[in-house]
């Protein structure tokens, strides 16, 4: 019986290596007690085989219209590890006819029974666009659902059993291992976080480009969705299912269920097949690219071979007590994962460098290129124990938003990023504001001294002077100090209207604002209503000259303003800057007694 298996096995590897494909064998024909082959990896790229023995088929086991095929597995190693993850996708053939492919398994199962992905179900995944135009259309739909977000959403994907609770089987998707190379904990932290929640499993090993000759992508052999390529790599590897022509079906189950999308497709060495007590995996690496993956859908991946899209470039620049280091990536580009994984080669970079907690001062510059309009450029600093941290998640924020934003004319065309680490704490705390009186006059200067509480040193002073408008009417004001950050955010609230990008240079201008953490702002401010025009402030507007611009169609998009900056003026300093204070003073026309009013937080 052995021995007959090993001859049909190689009879129906060639049939499953020919053109065109081996003929279908519909569910609706499979029955228990039947016999097959399996193709897949499990060491190199040579297209091993496995037997399978169906046990039988759930009806709407995937859900209503999903069916699932119950096999058990033998051979190769599959008797000590049981089923493995990577290979999702491997094709079972019955009667020299494809059924479908290893999708499922148990975690925790010493034994390897499977549940395999009916193949017309697949090909439905195939027969989805796969050109140009569908890449298009997905990048000019509007930001979906953050992908951090989507963990909260219950039954968006099947369940997933996690090593800290309660240890008893429960089927799951195979799921795609991500091998992650030159990746310190941190980065691959990043990566967890965004992928797990969508059934990948991010794994540390020798995970990059292999030097090992390329495969031939047929069926049974290795394949890989390139995320991260470089001084640090990260590639999804699953199992090709079916090859026609140009076209490529794998994985039997959804990589990140991201439907029309554009990814990299690789050809993978594997080196080993790893067991596991939850699930085994195998250990392997991208070689060259082969296409780009077009389809993610709930039965499979699908994709073209040939033309590879564009990965986005990426350089780093870490100095750190003179030397400087520079770190190239290339990550890929869509608009819910690029961000993650800009932040996750840049917390690498870090912490491959220097390190990621601890007090520590980081200059940050960066250039954000894009094709058709002006560059984003980014020069701000950060200090603290999370400082490094916090720099490499506000460097990420535009590229969030450039990619999430449906407004045309935004493609990034490179990244740059540079660096400076101090091991020391530069921070100093707002602690005191006050000003020569607490009554004010239209047309004079009002001197105002500011206490700084810098980390472990004497207490510093500013003095600064503010000027009253000529104009200004009697009533209340408020003097309020902060550094540039927390500047920013009152903007926001007093002008909303003002951050709402109306085309692309518009946003490209928003995020090119610089509001800088070292940076000391104080300003007089008065709680008066107005509007603004596209985004302009209207001060001062009387009744009529209102009325009439709210009745106007033709005059612009007006929005609401909840006050009016009357002065302000940015002190720069050697800290970066904590907290924010407010006092309020009266402006009077007949001059009072001047006393010393103040504020202490």
């Amino acid at each position: 019986m052995y021995l007959l298996i090993v001859l049909v096995s190689i009879h129906l590897a060639g049939v499953a290596h020919a053109s065109p494909p081996a003929p279908f064998m519909p569910v609706t024909e499979v029955q228990a007690g039947m016999q097959g082959i399996g193709l897949t990896v499990f060491s190199g790229t040579q297209v091993d085989t496995f037997g399978v023995d169906i046990l039988g088929v759930v009806h709407n086991g995937l859900g209503v219209g999903r069916d699932l095929i119950l096999a058990r597995l033998y051979g190769g190693p599959l008797e000590e590890t049981g089923v493995v993850r990577g290979m999702s996708g491997s094709p079972v053939f019955v009667e020299d006819r494809l059924i479908g492919a290893v999708a499922y398994g148990w975690s925790f199962a010493k034994s390897p029974i499977c549940g395999i992905t009916p193949i017309e179900q697949m090909v439905e995944v195939m027969m989805r666009p796969m050109d140009t135009a569908a890449e298009e259309a997905a990048s000019r739909r509007p930001s979906r659902i953050a992908i951090h977000h989507l963990k909260d959403i219950d039954g968006a994907f099947p369940p997933r059993s996690s090593l800290d609770s309660r240890e008893r089987p429960a089927m799951e998707p195979l799921g795609t291992p991500v091998w992650v190379a030159g990746m310190p904990h941190g980065a691959a932290a990043v990566l967890r976080e965004v992928l797990e929640p969508l059934g990948m499993h991010v794994l540390s090993g020798p995970a990059g480009t292999s030097s090992a000759p390329a495969a031939v992508i047929e069926p049974g052999a290795a394949l890989g969705v390139q995320l991260i390529e470089g001084d640090m790599s990260a590639t999804g590897i699953g199992t090709v299912t079916l090859v026609d022509e140009d076209q490529v079906l794998a994985f039997g189950h959804p990589m990140m269920m991201l439907g029309a999308a554009s990814l990299p497709l690789t050809a993978a060495h594997i080196y080993e097949v790893l067991p596991s007590r939850h699930l085994s995996f195998k250990l392997g690496a991208a070689t060259s690219p082969v296409g780009a993956m077009r389809q993610d859908r709930s039965p499979g991946i699908a994709g073209r071979l040939g033309p590879v899209p564009s990965m986005l470039p990426v350089s780093v620049g870490i100095t750190t007590d003179g030397d400087h280091r520079p770190f190239r990536f290339r990550v890929a580009r869509h608009e819910d994962l690029t961000a993650s994984l800009v932040r996750a080669t840049l917390l690498g970079s870090l912490e491959s460098r220097a390190k990621l907690f601890g007090d520590a001062t980081v200059e940050l510059k960066a250039d954000i290129g894009l094709t058709d309009a002006a560059p984003i450029r980014l020069n701000q600093r950060y200090s603290g124990p999370a400082a490094l941290v916090h720099a490499a998640v506000e460097a990420v924020r535009p590229i969030h938003e450039l990619m999430s934003s449906p407004l045309p004319g935004l493609q990034l065309d490179s990244l740059a990023f540079d660096m400076h680490l101090h091991d020391h704490l530069a921070t100093a705390v707002i602690r005191s504001i006050r000003a020569g009186s607490e009554t004010v006059h239209p047309g004079e200067r009002l001197e105002v001294t500011i206490e700084l509480q810098p980390h472990r040193d004497v207490v510093q002073k500013r003095r600064i002077q503010l000027t009253v408008p000529r104009d200004l009417a009697p009533g209340p004001v408020q003097l309020r100090v902060g550094a540039g950050n927390v500047i920013r955010g009152w903007d926001m609230a007093r002008r909303p209207d003002a951050f709402r990008p109306r085309d692309a240079s518009h946003l490209v201008q928003l995020l090119n604002q610089v509001y800088r953490n070292d940076v000391l702002v104080a300003e007089l401010f008065r709680e008066t209503p107005g509007l603004t025009l596209d985004g302009r402030e209207l001060p001062s507007l009387p009744p009529s000259a209102s009325a009439t611009l709210r009745a106007s169609a033709s005059s612009g998009h007006l929005g609401p303003s909840y006050g009016q900056v009357l002065d302000q003026i940015s002190l720069p300093t050697e800290y970066v800057l904590e907290g924010q204070l407010s006092v309020e003073l009266k402006v009077e026309r007949r001059p009072g007694n001047l006393q010393s009013t103040g504020v202490q937080p």
